[in-house]
């Protein structure tokens, strides 16, 4: 769990460097975490649609097929986790946006 926490600090810090400020608002927060969530869908409806296609390469013992399919598998489900990392640290920095200092506990590099 800390090498998670890891990049969800590193993917936060990226971010803040990038769009060098809080939220403003939470529709601004909204529309950002929404926008991850939807890529983190896409590639993860890819991912399902080929595992349909690996299963019929499966079932025709179709081996050069299978490899290829689970190379995009493998790129697609990269893709979606990193998403979610993004949805991740987005959810912090709307916490370090809108709740009062004082209940905010993080450490300096925030």
């Amino acid at each position: 769990m800390n090498k998670l926490e890891d990049l969800i600090k590193d993917e936060l810090l990226r971010a803040n460097k990038k769009h060098n400020s809080l939220f403003h608002s939470l529709h601004e927060y909204w529309a950002v975490i929404f926008e991850e969530i939807e890529e983190a869908g896409k590639d993860m409806n890819k991912v399902n649609y080929l595992s349909h296609d690996l299963w019929e390469y499966v079932k025709t013992d179709n081996y050069n097929k299978c490899h290829e399919v689970t190379n995009e598998i493998s790129k697609m489900a990269t893709n979606c986790i990193n998403e979610l990392i993004q949805v991740l640290a987005m959810t912090k920095k709307m916490k370090l946006s809108f709740e009062p200092p004082e209940k905010i506990e993080v450490d300096k590099e925030y």
